[in-house]
């Protein structure tokens, strides 16, 4: 049973996912300037679209995993918005070489969270590996108790 402080945690950390969302939807209609700016002049010109539906997807799973306490929809959710996250800062330093080095305290700012982001996503493999070991015990228990409850047939084990 999570504690009342885990339970605000989670809603903290879902309501944030949720704002990682709903700013891949605006994206989607609204592009963020340096994004449009470096998409603009690619050969991939929906590769825009592509960003901000990655932060949808990103922020849908990670939020749904924070709800439902699920590491799976937190780990491919993260593993997600850090790519964006990248990919965003990235395109504010490309932008900001031609417009003005100012741009470089925003990817930085971007690269704060997503390192933040990468602390969350080894804390979520964590509980996916201890799941995982926790299940192979369990198998391995549930194994020992069949054979305990098979019937001996008398000739010693051979």
């Amino acid at each position: 049973m999570p504690t009342p402080l885990e339970r605000r945690r989670r809603v903290v950390r879902m309501i944030g996912y949720l704002h990682f969302a709903v700013a891949g939807i605006l994206a989607l209609w609204l592009p963020a300037p340096a994004v449009q700016q470096i998409t603009a002049r690619s050969f991939i010109d929906w590769s825009g679209y592509v960003w901000a539906i990655l932060l949808i997807i990103g922020g849908s799973l990670s939020a749904w995993g924070a709800l439902w306490r699920k590491w799976p929809g937190e780990y491919i959710g993260l593993l997600a918005l850090m790519f964006v996250l990248v990919i965003y800062a990235l395109a504010a330093v490309l932008a900001g070489l031609q417009a003005h080095p100012r741009s470089f305290a925003g990817a930085l700012l971007l690269d704060g969270v997503t390192w933040i982001l990468l602390c969350r996503w080894f804390r979520v493999d964590g509980l996916r590996r201890e799941a995982e070991h926790e299940k192979q015990r369990a198998d391995q228990l549930a194994e020992e108790v069949r054979r305990l409850k098979e019937p001996d047939d008398g000739d010693g084990g051979h």
